[in-house]
């Protein structure tokens, strides 16, 4: 977690900026076995303490894994509902479905 934000450079001074976080994984591939390292960086308008901002990037990835499941599982980005109550319909059942096949 980044507290100070002098060290930005003026241009980047995004409005309403609270919070600078760098997430670091060490990991390894399982096919290769090979040590693997990813830094993320997020930016938030809320002020974070470490704990919060942990938990916010995990219900982020949470939820972007969950997309993931319903785009390769029901080709979700594919569907051509576009009108009326069927999207939404559409969207509570694949939702209903993938609980059920959990």
């Amino acid at each position: 977690m980044l507290v100070s934000k002098s060290w930005l450079n003026n241009k980047y001074q995004w409005v309403g900026l609270k919070s600078i976080i760098k997430v670091t994984s060490d990991g390894h591939e399982k096919t290769t076995g090979k040590e693997t390292t990813e830094t993320r960086w997020y930016i938030s308008s809320l002020d974070l303490n470490a704990e919060q901002a942990l938990s916010s990037v995990r219900n982020h990835w949470q939820v972007e894994s969950m997309h993931w499941v319903l785009e390769m599982t029901f080709r979700e980005d594919g569907s051509r509902f576009r009108k009326g109550r069927g999207p939404l319909a559409f969207n509570v059942m694949r939702k209903i479905a993938m609980t059920l096949f959990k």
